[in-house]
């Protein structure tokens, strides 16, 4: 196993826990907020392929496919797990009604966006019945199941950025 995969992992978690309590301390309403996740998002898929490259630079500039990937899937489930523990920790033991807040939150966005999409009151009652029946703690099980998925999207994610940035060594001609 990469050591240098293992630390872009945890620096991955660091920035991802750091970024999340300012969420969490400066407005709690962005944490249920669309936009907030997209720009989240596309920051995570920059920092995702920045450390990518400096995996391949640590390997001397060049690596195989096997070896993008191995590294990149090493990275992200490590911040995976981290990211995990740590929403766990926040949901459970630092604010234990940060699940509910969050659901009404997102109620309250769901309510603004499909009056604004124009559905009717019945279908709105229908759709925000949907969210309410949800249930949006965080608990050992959901964590677990969370890994889960996220180690299939992390593959993915791993084949295609490894794809893009392997770099086999040229071949010596003596």
């Amino acid at each position: 196993m990469n050591n240098t995969a293992i630390r872009y992992g945890l620096i991955l978690a660091v920035i991802g826990m750091v970024s999340q309590l300012t969420i969490y301390i400066i407005n709690i309403e962005l944490m249920a907020s669309m936009s907030a996740s997209l720009i989240m998002l596309v920051i995570s898929i920059a920092l995702m392929v920045y450390f990518a490259r400096l995996l391949r630079q640590s390997r001397g500039g060049f690596a195989t496919f096997g070896e993008m990937f191995g590294d990149i899937f090493t990275m992200l489930m490590i911040n995976a797990l981290v990211g995990a523990i740590f929403n766990y920790i926040l949901f459970n033991l630092i604010d234990p009604e940060l699940a509910t807040t969050i659901k009404n939150l997102t109620i309250k966005n769901s309510e603004a966006m499909f009056v604004k999409l124009g559905m009717s009151a019945e279908q709105i009652d229908l759709a925000l019945a949907e969210i309410e029946k949800q249930d949006m703690s965080m608990t050992i099980g959901k964590s677990v199941q969370q890994l889960a998925v996220s180690s299939i999207i992390y593959a993915i994610i791993s084949a295609i950025l490894a794809a893009i940035l392997r770099k086999n060594k040229p071949e010596e001609v003596f």
